[in-house]
């Protein structure tokens, strides 16, 4: 008799781990399902939006029959490139995020020099900054090394100091700076700018609560690429968060285990 109660005991116990699992995969699968539509919305709408702006101004300045004076025509040259660029970062975002949600991207961990791959990102963002009067200012000591995968650590920097830009008036400054603790290695990407409500702060790396805003000169963007910071630094088993008032500016804050 102890037996049969026993051995019921733990059948019991199995089916209900089993329904259990199959709770959390069914919930999975809505959860991937869900993200998937966000997924192709973004690219249908932003997509489609960014080269509509393109295509409009380089139809402008083909156009024989115009009016456009030299500076206009630069201002519109300035334009088509700045939204060229916003749009392959786009693209870029979308396809990192589609590799690791399929786990398609590899985790190669390694020890690199911060201040290097910051310095690169800040390079590459200049000319966006430069076109606001932007002012990107580093406090990351030099020799400073972490334990990291290279090309994330990059794409977070590159979308956190991106998105700083675009949310800063003209005349603002970026700052980029960090602390070392003894468990760990804390970033800091902070601005000056138009900040953050406690209403989008809630939504903020959630994909299917993504829309699209624009920045200070009408950049676009959907807050994709805040989407995969979180991944990109969960996969470093760190962690990331924002202090933001409105028309305070924003400091987003991201850790790395000192290993």
């Amino acid at each position: 008799m102890v037996f049969l109660i026993t051995f019921l005991v733990l059948i019991s116990s199995g089916v209900g781990y089993l329904l259990l699992l199959q709770e959390e995969k069914e919930i999975q699968i809505k959860k991937l399902l869900s993200d998937k539509d966000a997924f192709f919305s973004i690219i249908a709408h932003d997509l489609r939006g960014s080269f509509n702006g393109i295509l409009g101004l380089s139809e402008m300045l083909l156009e024989k029959e115009n009016n456009i004076v030299n500076e206009e025509r630069e201002e519109f040259i300035q334009l088509i490139y700045q939204s060229s660029k916003n749009t392959f970062s786009l693209l870029e975002n979308l396809l990192s995020w589609a590799q690791s949600q399929t786990g398609r991207i590899d985790f190669n961990p390694s020890k690199v020099e911060v201040s290097a791959i910051v310095n690169r990102t800040i390079s590459l963002l200049s000319k966006h900054a430069e076109y606001k009067s932007i002012t990107i200012k580093s406090e990351i000591p030099l020799e400073q090394f972490v334990t990291a995968d290279a090309n994330m650590l990059e794409t977070i920097f590159r979308n956190l100091i991106s998105n700083a830009i675009k949310f800063t008036n003209t005349n603002g400054q970026v700052t980029i700076s960090m602390d070392k603790e003894r468990k760990q290695f804390v970033f800091y990407v902070k601005d000056n700018g138009i900040g953050l409500s406690s209403e989008n702060i809630n939504t903020l790396f959630d994909i299917n609560s993504k829309k699209s805003t624009t920045g200070t000169h009408e950049e676009l963007g959907t807050g994709l690429g805040l989407m995969l910071c979180k991944d990109f630094v969960e996969k470093h088993q760190g962690s990331i968060s924002v202090h933001s008032k409105e028309n305070e500016g924003c400091t987003f804050m991201f850790s790395i285990p000192n290993e």
